[in-house]
């Protein structure tokens, strides 16, 4: 493989070893993502030996059309990928990549993928006895790229939104992929009409009881007794937005009843409701609110 001379060597404290051999510009690995690593990769060339994939792989090129030489199976492959075109490779997939020209692919590897946790992404009440990935290559999935770009942003930004926020757009990903491009031999049951009552109380004691952590998807479905696909929809049904902004609202809450009730500093209270960083407190309290924190606890 060849690639660009100014690529900074991988520094394995930082970054996983992977297979293209540099560090990547962007990466998840230090955000605490279950079951998902994302990396974004620019690369001069590509050639890649014929090694059996680790873990689902989901590629989504970035750049200029390009030409993918793949061999596998005894069979050669001459792939056109345009930019924003998807390739899921399933794991246990041998196969021999070469890109000549310069590109640049988001990488996703879906570590946790197996036969049950894959129907658990369509129904939790079931095991799947056959599920299957289906190879894909040159996929257009407006649905895909969308969640993948916002994966992307979010792992660029160091993970402010939280893990809730990136568990929710990968079981949303993972819950595609499986539908779309998997094969399965059982109906899902359908769920309706919200969570009941009891789980709605303790996932919402909860939140309040963890408002200054990063609370995650996998907590509160696990609190429901659901997989996070199912509970995410249900949850939205019963209080009309996603756990992510929920998680949001209460801590915006709280913020409120503290700037008014306290003379505590802004810094103080950007920890109290689950931000480091007072800027980005301050950046959510205005989006939510209307109004700086600052410029609220004047006016009262």
């Amino acid at each position: 493989m060849t690639n660009n001379p100014a690529t900074v060597p991988v520094m394995r404290e930082q970054h996983p070893p992977n297979r293209f051999g540099i560090a990547p510009e962007v990466s998840s690995w230090t955000l605490g993502w279950k079951g998902l690593l994302l990396q974004r990769f620019c690369l001069e060339s590509v050639s890649l030996a014929a090694q059996p994939c680790p873990s689902l792989l989901v590629h989504v090129h970035r750049k200029n059309p390009i030409v993918m030489e793949v061999r596998e199976g005894g069979r050669y492959l001459r792939q056109p990928l345009a930019k924003d075109d998807i390739c899921i490779t399933p794991a246990g997939t041998l196969s021999a990549v070469t890109i000549r020209q310069p590109s640049a692919v988001l990488a996703m590897a879906f570590n946790a993928f197996g036969p049950d946790t894959a129907a658990q992404w369509i129904d939790d009440r079931v095991r799947a006895k056959h599920v299957e990935m289906i190879p894909q290559r040159g996929v257009r999935d407006r649905s895909l790229l969308e969640l993948s770009l916002l994966l992307e942003e979010e792992a660029a930004s160091g993970g402010q939104n939280g893990k809730i926020y990136a568990e929710g757009l990968s079981t949303a990903f993972m819950a595609r992929l499986t539908n779309v491009y998997a094969t399965h031999s059982f109906s899902p049951v359908q769920y309706k009409g919200g969570l009941i009552k009891y789980a709605l109380r303790q996932v919402s004691e909860y939140v309040e009881a963890n408002l200054s952590r990063d609370v995650s998807l996998e907590q509160l479905a696990r609190i429901a007794r659901m997989s996070p696909y199912h509970f995410s929809r249900l949850f939205r049904q019963s209080t009309g937005c996603s756990p992510h902004q929920y998680v949001i609202n209460r801590r915006m809450e709280r913020a409120r009843e503290l700037l008014i009730g306290s003379s505590r500093s802004l810094a103080d209270i950007s920890r109290e409701v689950g931000y480091e960083s007072q800027s980005h407190f301050t950046a959510v309290f205005r989006r939510t609110i209307g109004l700086t924190p600052k410029v609220f606890r004047a006016h009262g």
